[in-house]
């Protein structure tokens, strides 16, 4: 895995990584957090699994349309039985006009409050550094993925790269079973987050079955939502 890595005090972990973040047009090593030295040799350990090389992987990925991948997910659940009833919910008006009258920002306050739930514990964090051209590339330098319901590298590449494209989301802290996203253009109305919040269900299933239960209320947290949250069990 081609990764430095920086030890931060938590205090400064925002500040710093917003730092690095501002410089990445132009070092072209883009920063992302890390929650502990476990949490990096649990990353360093689960990339052994995966043989092909970084450029493989992101070469893979360009094969990969997205919409079809996600697509044939949902056609393999059907087969089982699958119907959208089973998993929907609905939203309640009052609650739609709350989130439509709210406004999200990507600040460092706000990292503080959101990303890694606040760093609470540990007195460090690492910031890893690697050199991308693109911030969608990062999966493919962890070789991050393919196990259990977690999709493959290429994969992960390939949906990052079209969110990239379409909402100007990307990875900002990762551990071993979840990838955070900052995300620069979200959703502002019902119909577009409940088509993104389908996408986040077949990429990641576990945020709403063990989560929040309902494609509809992952719609809702989708909704002019500067943060994404994706865990794998």
């Amino acid at each position: 895995m081609d990764l430095k890595t920086i030890n931060v005090p938590i205090k400064q972990a925002y500040s710093v990584l917003a730092e690095y973040r501002s410089r990445y047009p132009v070092s072209n090593e883009y920063p992302f957090l890390i929650e502990s030295e476990e949490t990096l040799e649990l990353l360093k350990e689960a990339s052994q699994s995966i043989p092909d090389s970084t450029s493989e992987i992101i070469q893979s990925s360009y094969s990969i349309d997205p919409n079809e991948w996600l697509a044939k997910r949902r056609e393999e659940e059907e087969e089982e039985g699958f119907t959208e009833d089973l998993i929907l919910g609905e939203l309640s008006e009052q609650l739609l006009e709350q989130l439509l009258a709210e406004t999200q920002d990507i600040s460092v306050s706000s990292l503080k409050q959101r990303t890694y739930k606040g760093l609470s514990t540990g007195t460090e964090v690492l910031i890893g550094l690697v050199s991308i051209e693109e911030p969608w590339h990062l999966p493919a330098i962890l070789k991050y993925g393919d196990w259990n319901d977690c999709p493959h590298p290429s994969v992960h590449c390939a949906l990052h790269r079209k969110w990239q494209s379409e909402y100007g989301a990307n990875i900002i802290a990762v551990t071993h079973d979840t990838i955070e996203c900052v995300v620069q253009k979200p959703p502002m109305d019902q119909e577009k987050s409940l088509e993104l919040a389908w996408q986040q269900y077949w990429y990641c299933r576990d945020i709403v079955e063990q989560g929040c239960k309902t494609v509809a209320l992952l719609a809702a947290s989708c909704l002019k939502e500067a943060f994404w949250y994706f865990w794998w069990d």
